[in-house]
């Protein structure tokens, strides 16, 4: 039993479990829409093991000229995900835009419902939703729309990040208007350990 439990972490090292992905990057020249839709129902993700990666719809820009508009919408229902180990990212909806002139509205909608996390380690993140922009211009409006119910994410570790909405924006030009909208409920966040960063809803720019 000893040794299959030690093949199940080895085995789970460096996974990632991708739902539903659009990214550009390398220098990109976006002219027309981009729209990812990833719908994720009665699906549960369990991880034992280290530097592993969650996913569930996300769409990242990086090196790119974005001329028309990129949407990512994301529907989790009833999938939780459960992680034991260290340096692990689930991500539930997520928009990143990094190194690029953004000339057309960008727009993240995740919804997620009756859809737990449970992180058991050091060093992970936990996000719903939520837009991160750095090192760009934006020359044109940036949304990010969260809605989390019934969500519990709960954290027992050190060096750990929780997100449930929110709009970052570092090292970055901003011409043109922000939104964040972030709705939770019945979503308590709970975390045991030092050092750790929970967040919902909000702007930052810095």
């Amino acid at each position: 039993m000893q040794r299959m439990y030690e093949k199940i972490i080895r085995a789970a090292i460096s996974l990632f479990v991708l739902v539903g992905l659009a990214s550009a990057q390398s220098n990109t020249t976006i002219n027309a829409p981009v729209t990812d839709i990833t719908t994720v129902t009665a699906s549960p993700t369990d991880i034992v093991g280290n530097h592993n990666t969650a996913q569930m719809g996300s769409t990242s820009v990086g090196h790119s000229t974005v001329n028309a508009p990129v949407t990512d919408i994301t529907t989790v229902t009833a999938s939780p995900i459960d992680i034991v180990g260290n340096y692990n990212t689930v991500r539930m909806g997520s928009m990143y835009v990094g190194d690029s002139t953004i000339n057309a509205p960008v727009t993240e909608i995740a919804t997620v419902t009756a859809s737990p996390v449970t992180i058991v380690g050091d060093h992970n993140t936990a996000q719903m939703g939520s837009t991160s922009i750095t090192h760009s211009t934006v020359n044109a409006p940036v949304t990010d729309i969260t809605t989390v119910t019934a969500s519990p994410i709960t954290i027992v570790g050190s060096n750990t990040a929780v997100k449930m909405g929110g709009l970052s924006i570092q090292n970055a030009t901003v011409n043109a208007p922000l939104t964040n909208i972030t709705t939770v409920t019945a979503s308590p966040v709970t975390v045991i350990g030092g050092f750790n960063v929970a967040q919902v809803g909000g702007i930052f720019a810095w």
